[in-house]
């Protein structure tokens, strides 16, 4: 069993309330040691310097020296270091960039917190973790390395530019080549219908809104039914179920 001190933990986000909310999970959970919760990537750096740790907790969006812009910066001083993303941002570019600056994991501010902490532990012992919300973006990343093999492909969100790493549960799904799968489209309402073209695509639920004309918690919902409907468990299997079954990838 782990102990108290096992797995030490920096915390990185500028938002007060969250980051104190954080501060208590991590506390209650028990087999993490929160060595410092602050608000701003310099002051952790400045901590790093003489007190390491294993995981960083890190925000992007911080004041003064970004998160994407600060990982450089963790990784020099602490080669080993493992550190998770935990922002509001979904967008590809903000993923891309995160995994090349040599991030281990990226998740949603959203996540639940009992998730989280598995996934601090998952990266904690060598894993790569992305965000069902995001993690559509790899499988976007193979459709183009199968359409363009001869270009050097942004799989940056499989293999991040650091020791090797085992493939997480989310990541380690392989493009299957057996018949097509047959989709009953009747089992889904005219708004799933035209999200699902969206979810093979890869879209992240904010570009699914805003496709749809429809708000972001409504999004959620659609694509949580979505999964259920196609007995998937995340977005990643999702897309290449829809693929699979041919289901345009054009939105």
């Amino acid at each position: 069993m782990l102990t108290q001190a096992m797995i030490s933990v920096i915390l990185v986000e500028d938002y007060k309330l969250l980051r104190m909310g954080l501060e208590a999970n991590l506390r209650e959970v028990g087999y993490f040691n929160l060595v410092a919760s602050v608000g701003t990537a310099e002051e952790a750096l400045d901590i790093m310097a003489t007190h390491p740790c294993d995981v960083l907790l890190l925000d992007l969006g911080l004041p003064g020296l970004s998160g994407t812009e600060a990982l450089p910066q963790f990784k020099a001083l602490n080669p080993a270091l493992k550190v998770i993303i935990l922002t509001s941002q979904d967008e590809q570019h903000a993923v891309v960039d995160a995994f090349k600056a040599g991030a281990n994991a990226y998740c949603l501010k959203d996540i639940e917190a009992e998730q989280l902490n598995q996934v601090l532990l998952k990266v904690h012992q060598g894993g790569t973790w992305l965000d069902p919300a995001v993690a559509g973006f790899a499988v976007q990343a193979m459709t183009q390395a199968t359409a363009h093999p001869a270009e050097p492909v942004a799989l940056l969100l499989l293999q991040p530019p650091v020791a090797p790493q085992p493939k997480a549960e989310a990541l380690a799904i392989e493009p299957s080549h057996a018949p097509a799968l047959t989709l009953d489209l009747t089992e889904f309402t005219p708004k799933e219908r035209e999200a699902l073209p969206l979810l093979a695509a890869g879209q992240s639920n904010s570009e699914v809104a805003q496709a749809l004309g429809i708000s972001v918690h409504t999004a959620k919902v659609h694509v949580s039914h979505i999964l259920n409907k196609l007995n998937v468990y995340d977005r990643v299997q999702a897309a290449l179920t829809l693929t699979k079954a041919g289901v345009n990838l054009a939105p």
